[in-house]
């Protein structure tokens, strides 16, 4: 560094001999240059800087650097007028040399170009198209986002309706064209199997006819339809959804071109229902049978006193007309107190039998128990002379080790009055079948006391192959004093007392009638404890 600024040279001012309007003019010039020089690469300098997005905003660099240069190399000239610093200026000129160099080679092959550059009004254009595409780019990146945004809340729409919604898409016939995953699972079909296939797949015979004749009419004229449907898995299960079909219209035209199903899963619901159902009613039937015993014991005990003082009496007017003189006399009372006696014993049957429905007879206090499969023989030798040659009657199944906890006296009544109901209720003749036998049961509810039964059981059925018994008819069958025999053939006591026996021994009744079915008839199904 001290080799550029200490030599033995003379300054350039004793060239000029120190001529003062030389020298001025060397200076002034020089600086003037100086200052050009210097404002004009700066401001390439900053022109650069703020557009460096410019393809040749390089080339702005080089040329400021290159004038900025040559700038020095005019303020070396008036340094060198009174200092020797010539190897400075040498220093500043090899530079600027440099510097110039580097930018012919970079202008040489981009001088084409520059030649071609366009006019203000292209440029202003090219600038106008730059900026469209920018904002198009902007606009695209934004449209990009919301296409993103929109396939995002499709897919959790899709995934929350597949985890609840059961959604579905039919053609114009019906026919199934689209199903979603919630549809297959709670439905038990397949994908495949659904697709080509129509609704009657599911259909579980709970709905009559005219339910889907509706159900097609409403949705054909393009009006929504909703009902709750009971449809059958492909187990053969039920299940209920709340439906919701809506046709689409196509603008212009009067049919529909396709329905669009939106079902929810209300099993649950519904058998929450039905339980809710089942316990009011069996709370109803309860009271029912409640008050009709209070009733029935009441009455019992009522007419009882009033029988007690009848036979009393009568028994009176008996010792009266044997110590009758008159014969004729004599006779007719003893006929008549006979009469009443027999009267007597007729109402002292049917206060047991209310009692038995009561459960209020003392008799059951001391009980015998026999062998069941030995009652049912003797009932079956007692009772077939009492049926015409019409009539059938077997047992077709008796578990000869089963034994019901029961007085078998009762048992025998239980016995004879279901088969004489089933021979009345086969007045062109028929098969009566009886029989016992362990078996399982799962939810099924007693007529009488609307029970829900559930587990091992002795069952003791009685069946016939008539007609069946009405659905109306068959909630009062155990209700006292109800019978559908003609006047005077029927006290209406008879399954009121087997309800009341049974009930006492623990046991439950389930009837089951088919009146739709020819030979199908009912069977009084008498469930007891498995001890």
């Amino acid at each position: 560094m001290f080799s550029l600024f200490q030599n033995d040279l003379m300054p350039h001012g004793f060239c000029i001999k120190w001529s003062s309007n030389l020298l001025n003019i060397y200076v002034v010039s020089n600086a003037f240059m100086f200052l050009a020089y210097t404002y004009i690469g700066i401001s390439l300098i900053l022109f650069a800087k703020s557009h460096k997005e410019l393809e040749w905003n390089m080339l702005l660099w080089l040329f400021a650097a290159f004038i900025l240069a040559c700038g020095v190399t005019h303020l070396m000239d008036i340094v060198t007028f009174w200092l020797p610093f010539y190897w400075v200026d040498a220093t500043v000129k090899g530079v600027t040399a440099i510097v110039s160099v580097g930018t012919v080679l970079y202008l040489a092959p981009r001088l084409s170009m520059l030649l071609n550059l366009h006019s203000n009004e292209e440029f202003e254009a090219i600038h106008e198209e730059k900026r469209l595409t920018e904002d198009e780019l902007i606009t695209e990146k934004h449209e990009r986002r919301e296409i993103e945004l929109l396939k995002q809340k499709y897919f959790e729409h899709h995934y929350a309706l597949n985890k609840a919604v059961i959604f579905a898409e039919k053609n114009s016939e019906g026919v199934f064209t689209f199903v979603n995953e919630h549809f297959c699972r709670i439905s038990g079909y397949s994908e495949d199997e659904l697709i080509g296939a129509t609704h009657s797949i599911f259909k579980s015979d709970v709905h009559p006819p005219e339910f889907y004749d509706n159900l097609w009419k409403t949705i054909k004229s393009g009006h929504v339809w909703n009902e709750e449907v009971c449809n059958r898995h492909k187990n053969g299960s039920l299940y209920w959804v709340d439906s919701v079909i809506v046709p689409i219209i196509d603008e212009g035209e009067d049919k529909p071109r396709k329905y669009i199903s939106i079902r929810f899963d209300i099993t649950d619901r519904k058998k929450a229902e039905q339980h809710k159902y089942e316990l009011t009613k069996q709370v109803n039937q309860m009271q029912k049978v409640e008050s009709l015993s209070r009733l029935t014991s009441g009455i019992a005990h009522d007419f009882n006193n009033i029988l007690s003082a009848i036979i009393g009496y009568n028994q009176l007017n008996r010792f009266c007309g044997e110590d009758c003189t008159d014969e004729k006399l004599k006779e007719e009372i003893l006929f008549n107190t006979e009469q009443v006696n027999l009267a007597s014993e007729r109402a002292v049957n049917l206060i047991t039998k209310m009692m038995a429905y009561s459960r209020q007879n003392p008799t059951n206090k001391n009980i015998e128990i026999k062998s069941t499969h030995e009652i049912i023989d003797e009932v079956l030798v007692l009772m077939r002379p009492a049926l015409t040659s019409i009539f059938h009657l077997n047992n077709a199944e008796v578990d000869s080790i089963l034994t019901i906890q029961i007085d078998s006296t009762e048992l025998l009544q239980i016995l004879t009055n279901l088969i004489v109901n089933a021979r009345d209720a086969m007045p062109q003749g028929g098969v009566i079948t009886v029989s016992l036998k362990q078996l399982s049961i799962q939810e099924h509810v007693c007529n009488v006391c609307v029970q829900t039964l559930d587990g091992e059981f002795i069952e003791l059925s009685v069946s016939d192959n008539g007609s069946g018994i009405e659905k109306e008819v068959l909630d009062h069958i155990f209700d006292p004093f109800f019978t559908t025999k003609p006047v005077g053939e029927g006290t209406g006591l008879g399954l009121s007392t087997v309800s009341g026996m049974v009930h006492e021994a623990g046991g439950h009744i389930i009837v089951e009638s088919k009146t739709t079915e020819p030979n199908q008839g009912t069977a009084f199904r008498l469930l007891f404890p498995l001890l």
